[in-house]
């Protein structure tokens, strides 16, 4: 019984610290964004901001790869480490921008710490782990690249454009959160102290509201890059040529991915309004 109990303890603390490792993370990022813009007339330390969080994603994206979850959590840290080194080798190290990077720093770690101790001393029993498939580097890759191939494009559009205002670079920055845990959820092959089998668990909980804000904060994203890319064309005569072809990349992009999400909610929908009803047909008889 004891032992019962100190592995639910266990299961309940490192679920809460990926939780909240993955919400101060965003909050250090959009803190983040704030900080370089209000000190970035130029725009040019803003390009310099996303190109390290692009960075420090195509990194993330190896999470999945390892498969124990000490392991796991310790490249996390050290990809914690690296953003640090990263933002203050690279941005402007004003008051702002020091106090939020190293006070998340610090958080960040220490839940790392936490969640690294619930692994340490939980016997070492993960019966649910697989080794990921020798494809698996490729298909991160892969999806890495049809994920933020359109906004690596848009950070050198014109500085005027609607692009590369507030709100749309909110929207990539959101982007870019929610694509990556998106990933590391759904590669990674139970690493985690977690009954995957439950689907109350905090962590399945947390999947699933990640995937469903995922899903529409992209198709918000999606629809607003179509509408911004429209209204640029109707004036192409003022466009530079890079521009025009960012617009039309974006309508092409966007157009299709708005479409496959439009039929997957829709498959969705096909799928579980059926099993709910039959499901409350048998609570009902």
């Amino acid at each position: 019984m004891v032992l019962i109990s100190i592995t639910v303890t266990h299961m309940l603390m490192a679920n809460l610290m990926i939780v909240l490792i993955d919400i101060f993370d965003l909050a250090e990022q959009i803190g983040i964004y704030f900080a370089v813009k209000g000190n970035d007339p130029t725009e040019n330390i803003q390009r310099r901001f996303f190109f390290i969080l692009f960075a420090i994603g195509a990194i993330s994206v190896f999470k999945p790869l390892f498969n124990q979850p000490r392991l796991h959590i310790i490249f996390s840290l050290c990809i914690e480490n690296l953003k640090l080194i990263l933002h203050l080798s690279f941005l402007p190290r004003t008051a702002d921008l020091l106090t939020i990077t190293i006070l998340f720093f610090f958080i960040e770690v220490l839940f790392h710490v936490l969640a690294l101790y619930t692994a340490w001393t939980s016997n070492g029993n993960y019966p649910n782990q697989r080794h990921p498939p020798c494809c698996t580097i490729c298909m991160l890759l892969c999806w890495y690249e049809m994920m933020f191939e359109t906004q690596i494009l848009l950070l050198f559009v014109d500085s005027t454009s609607p692009f590369r205002d507030t709100f749309y670079e909110i929207l990539i920055n959101l982007s870019i959160f929610f694509g990556l845990i998106v990933v590391d959820k759904h590669f990674s092959w139970r690493l985690y102290i977690d009954d995957v089998n439950n689907d109350r668990s905090l962590y399945n909980i947390w999947r699933l509201i990640v995937n469903i804000l995922g899903v529409v904060e992209y198709f918000i994203l999606a629809m607003t890059g179509i509408v911004y890319a429209s209204k640029l064309l109707h004036n192409s005569t003022q466009l530079k040529t890079y521009d025009f072809i960012v617009c039309i990349l974006m309508l092409i992009c966007y157009g299709v991915n708005v479409i496959v999400i439009t039929l997957i909610a829709v498959a969705a929908l096909h799928w579980y309004i059926p099993k709910w009803h039959r499901r409350s047909f048998r609570t009902n008889s």
